[in-house]
């Protein structure tokens, strides 16, 4: 019932069916009743992976349809639920190897929802992670990437607590973008991209240059890193030009606007891979498509216009660009750069069109309107982690 319940809860996100919602709720509704009993009258549940499944499952559920995190338990609800059955089993006990990714996917996804609500993340998240990491691979790049969002975490709490002085913010949040980007130079063959150098620019390419993925999650992980090192810099610029020492830093603030720059750059040339079908994007298309899309004989340009808005993309093609939804909305929501913010507004609509997304097009709104969103509300609102589990 779990998986029913989210596989309606995406067709609805995608279709916005309300035939697809009120089905899917009722899944819901049956599978948190099962699960409710099979826990009440069943020790051997609590001990079952299984159990432990069914509450990612209905957690993802729930930030598919609820996008807004709030200060109150019902975001986090199902989450909690989870590490209360971790917490009854015992981490320790948990030593297969198939366990060990059921517990490393819920610490990521325990530790996402404490960065975007904001929260602390619990000591014994901490203490199950080090665990995980510790049986599938010390050199794990994923378990090695949560140890910077941890404390990227932690710094959000304490700067809404208001407990660190100007110094401690600039200290630790430098500290932070260089163990971030020591990270990201230190990444294994199988997460390493590569750049495609072009001769001219076009409406999908940012620049003379994009580059490509060995899949959609390891680019969404890296653009996630990336953004949090722009949220950072950003900070940092403020932290400096609040200083108190003579003489503002001026070399300081210039290095963090330019880090911001760099950033957002690479986030841009993540985007033609997935987007472009004319070219970068062109083998992701069905076969039939491909011909049509890059026949050279059409001479009429109005026709080949007319084909290439109509060509159909494989859903696994969908998932792809609307994993660059929140990147986009990452690199363009800096106001100190213009022609970045101009550019992702034109992919998200183009990607709310073309792929009919309707949240690119929600975005590209946000955007433009200037609306003051929370960087993270806007992750919640496109699902956050649920649609990259």
């Amino acid at each position: 019932m779990a998986i029913e319940a989210v596989s309606l809860a995406y067709l609805w996100h995608r279709t916005y069916s309300d035939a697809a919602l009120i089905t899917a709720t009722e899944r819901y509704v049956l599978a948190l009743r099962n699960m409710t009993k099979a826990l009440e009258f069943s020790q051997g549940a609590i001990h079952d992976t299984s159990s432990l499944l069914a509450s990612l499952l209905l957690d993802l559920f729930e930030k598919i349809t609820d996008s807004k995190p709030r200060s109150s338990k019902s975001w986090t609800s199902h989450i909690d639920g989870a590490l209360a059955l971790v917490r009854a089993r015992g981490f320790e006990q948990f030593r297969d190897p198939s366990e060990f990714r059921v517990l490393l996917r819920f610490s990521m996804n325990y530790i996402t929802s404490c960065m975007i609500s904001g929260s602390a993340v619990p000591d014994e998240i901490i203490a199950i992670r080090t665990y995980v990491g510790k049986r599938l691979n010390a050199q794990d790049y994923t378990c090695r990437m949560l140890e910077p969002i941890i404390r990227y975490t932690s710094l959000r709490n304490d700067i809404q607590r208001n407990v660190l002085s100007n110094d401690d913010l600039i200290r630790i949040s430098v500290e932070l973008d260089t163990e971030i980007q020591a990270l990201e130079l230190c990444m294994p063959s199988s997460w390493q991209y590569s750049t495609t150098v072009l001769e001219h620019k076009s409406d999908r390419k940012f620049d003379l240059h994009f580059d490509s993925y060995p899949h959609r999650n390891i680019c969404q992980a890296l653009n996630i890193l990336r953004f949090i090192r722009i949220l950072l810099n950003e900070s940092l610029v403020e932290y400096y030009t609040a200083s108190p020492m003579d003489g503002k830093p001026v070399a300081l603030i210039r290095t963090a606007q330019k880090n911001v720059e760099r950033l957002a750059g690479e986030i841009c040339a993540s985007v033609p891979q997935y987007v472009d079908c004319d070219h970068a994007a062109r083998q992701r298309l069905l076969p039939s498509e491909k011909s049509e899309t890059h026949d050279k004989r059409l001479d009429d340009v109005s026709d080949h216009d007319n084909k290439r808005a109509c060509h159909l993309h494989t859903p696994n093609h969908q998932a792809d660009v609307y994993s660059l939804i929140f990147p986009l909305y990452a690199a363009g929501r800096a106001k100190t750069l213009p022609e970045i913010r101009i550019w992702a507004i034109e992919q998200l609509h183009y990607m709310g069109s073309h792929f009919h997304l309707r949240n690119a097009e929600e975005v590209a709104q946000i955007l433009e309107r200037g609306a003051e969103v929370r960087p993270w509300e806007g992750y919640a609102l496109l699902g956050s982690y649920a649609f990259t589990a």
